[in-house]
């Protein structure tokens, strides 16, 4: 199949557009949350159970 390279470039591309797409879709989420998080706390001790020593670096418990 000669054209392979010609793929893994659409696809690249395809997934860029994918990113940029989810990150604007961020943007605009986040000009809603007005609101603090609900149990945060809770939530982020939770994650920090589940994700043992991956958060703790970037985040004071």
């Amino acid at each position: 199949y000669p054209f392979v390279w010609l793929d893994a470039i659409h696809y690249k591309v395809k997934e860029n557009t994918l990113l940029q797409l989810f990150y604007a879709g961020m943007l605009k989420a986040s000009e809603k949350w007005t609101h603090p998080v609900q149990d945060w706390n809770l939530t982020l001790s939770q994650l920090s159970i589940h994700f043992a020593g991956r958060i703790d670096e970037y985040v004071e418990l």
